[in-house]
């Protein structure tokens, strides 16, 4: 008998960048079914994501009621919204960072949850049975924290081990070589060349790869261009056909400032935002000149 392909479903507001074409992209090429939904018309979606209105799973208000220091904030949105697309479909959510590498196992029971780590789950890919009590508790519990002022990731991990049973989710939750091979805080090794062998080792037998958006974009990254060449995210761009989605590619020894950089202000040190600009600047106006002229 033939096997039933899974439905996948993430959301967006705004243009998607290149970055996360390319990654929306790759499970296109996996020959998946994906839905981006959004609350008015998108710019940049891949041919083969199909869209839909937003509104058939939460309404449009509730996207402004999620508040991080003193902001709206989609992120934590996000997760009202994926559990509310657990209520209503059997798709499941992925974010628009997280790039397929193999493909998709078709025998994932109907719930499927996610460690980032041996101690922390990540719904950056996520379905819960539609049908489980629980999952109810979960969409009103996350209501309940709507109009006040959130601690990180409050609507997301934390709100459903407090849910659903922590130490069982746990037990049943795929492990973290499946989806988060690269650890956060090691993110930055997929845009540097040197460190292309050991994302290779590290990612052998993954599923998906997640890129942590929200700290690439704290990099200062610009996703107008791709990882440099010879890095792994550049080689696993190409394997897509994704790199004509980009202006250019930075150079690899901007790249590496840029982490150094950013490792550096970890420590509360700093490298200078202005020497990456002044190596920076110059082959960002080759490659933008070179991929729409002057």
């Amino acid at each position: 008998m033939p096997t039933t392909r899974p439905q996948f479903a993430s959301f967006w507001r705004g243009t998607l960048s290149p970055f996360e074409q390319a990654c929306l992209r790759s499970f296109v090429n996996d020959g998946n079914h994906i839905t981006l939904y959004s609350y008015e018309p998108l710019a940049g979606v891949p041919d083969g994501v199909a869209t839909a209105d937003a509104r058939d799973i939460a309404p449009e208000a509730s996207a402004s009621r999620f508040l991080y220091k003193g902001k709206a904030d989609l992120s934590h949105f996000s997760d009202y919204f994926r559990y509310n697309l657990s209520m209503k479909s059997d798709s499941i959510w992925i974010d628009t960072d997280l790039l397929l590498v193999a493909p998709f196992p078709t025998d994932l029971p109907a719930t499927i949850v996610a460690k980032e780590s041996d101690t922390l789950i990540c719904p950056a890919i996520l379905r819960l049975e539609r049908g489980d009590p629980r999952l109810p508790q979960l969409v009103a519990a996350t209501e309940g924290k709507m109009d006040r002022n959130l601690v990180w990731a409050e609507t997301g991990p934390k709100l459903m081990t407090t849910v659903f049973d922590g130490d069982a989710i746990m037990r049943q939750a795929l492990p973290p070589r499946m989806f988060f091979p690269i650890p956060h805080e090691e993110f930055w090794r997929a845009f540097v060349p040197a460190e292309r062998d050991w994302c290779e080792r590290t990612t052998q037998g993954a599923v998906g790869v997640h890129l942590w958006n929200n700290i690439v974009t704290a990099l200062g990254y610009w996703k107008a261009l791709a990882p440099p060449v010879g890095s792994y995210l550049h080689h696993r761009f190409g394997q897509d056909g994704s790199l004509d989605l980009f202006a250019g590619c930075y150079p690899a020894n901007v790249m590496e400032r840029m982490v150094e950089n950013y490792r550096f202000r970890l420590n509360g040190e700093g490298v200078g935002f202005g020497a990456i600009v002044r190596q920076a600047l110059p082959s960002i106006k080759r490659s933008w000149r070179y991929r729409f002229g002057d």
